[in-house]
């Protein structure tokens, strides 16, 4: 919101609108880390349940984002070198890793992936990896140091200790047209 005008915005999109400020956001998130900063490895999450408007946002965002970016013209090829920059690498790289990701440009797709009873077996594997590299810390006695929650209610690892969450309410909306 800090370059464009509210009424732009407005007369833009209709009202109402929820307008978010990037510097605004910054800058709590600065105030969090600088409170935090005698504290070691601080871990500072935002529920997106604490304000849905920001996670629908944040969906629409990802959708209209991965969209562009897999497209194959002069728009879509300068949006990939802009993000290549940002990641501090050339577009070359960045195309060569992109080529070798799945993006969930289709909400539906992303949907059932979720879903799907394959994810939890692959996390399963990524997550006894990462254990197994001693990604978890060495106070990490077990795979199961880390929660993972799933759609369903289910869970693997540590109830107590969820650190990644799929969860595929906001891409349903996304699916469902009602972002």
């Amino acid at each position: 919101a800090e370059d464009v005008p509210l009424p732009r915005i407005a007369d833009e999109v209709g009202t109402p609108v929820y307008v978010y400020s990037r510097a605004t956001l910054e800058r709590h998130a600065r105030v969090f880390r600088e409170a935090l900063s005698g504290v070691e490895n601080p871990h500072i999450a935002f529920a997106v349940k604490a304000n849905p408007n920001l996670g629908k946002a944040l969906t629409a965002i990802w959708y209209e984002t991965t969209a562009l970016m897999l497209r194959q013209d002069e728009q879509g090829k300068a949006a990939r070198a802009a993000m290549a920059k940002l990641a501090g690498t050339t577009p070359e790289v960045f195309d060569s890793q992109l080529a070798t990701t799945h993006l969930y440009a289709d909400p539906k797709e992303a949907v059932e992936a979720t879903s799907a009873p394959a994810l939890i077996t692959t996390m399963t594997r990524v997550r006894d990896f990462s254990f197994s590299k001693g990604l978890f810390g060495q106070g990490a006695k077990s795979a199961d140091a880390v929660g993972m929650a799933f759609p369903g209610g289910k869970t693997l690892g540590d109830p107590g200790h969820v650190t990644l969450r799929f969860d595929e309410s906001f891409m349903k909306m996304a699916a469902d047209g009602k972002l």
